[in-house]
C-alpha cells in the first residue's frame, strides 16, 4: 500500500509539473524562445516527410516537438523539485 502511495504522488507531481512546464513554454514566458526554436527546427529538418497540407502549427512535427519540450521541460522540474523536497526532508 505505500508503494502505490509514493507512485501515486509521483504520477500527481509530475503531472503538476507538465502543466507548469507547458504554461512556461507558452508565448512570451522564460522557456518560449527555446521551444519556439526547436520547433522551427525540427519544422525545417523534417517537412519533406509531411505528404499531406496541415493547418499552421497543427502539422504533426510541430506537435510532437512540443509535447517533447514539454515533457523534457516536466522532467527537468520534477527532478528539481524531488530533490528539493528530499534535502528540505533530510535536513529536518
Amino acid at each position: 500500500m505505500k508503494m502505490v502511495k509514493q507512485v501515486t504522488k509521483n504520477i500527481l507531481l509530475f503531472i503538476v509539473c507538465f502543466f507548469v512546464a507547458f504554461w512556461l513554454s507558452s508565448y512570451g514566458k522564460p522557456l518560449y524562445a527555446i521551444t519556439s526554436a526547436v520547433m522551427d527546427f525540427s519544422y525545417q529538418e523534417f517537412k519533406h516527410t509531411l505528404t499531406q497540407s496541415y493547418e499552421m502549427d497543427l502539422d504533426p512535427i510541430t506537435t510532437s516537438t512540443l509535447m517533447f519540450m514539454i515533457t523534457l521541460y516536466a522532467l527537468v522540474l520534477f527532478m528539481a523539485v524531488k530533490l528539493t523536497i528530499k534535502k528540505i526532508i533530510n535536513n529536518e
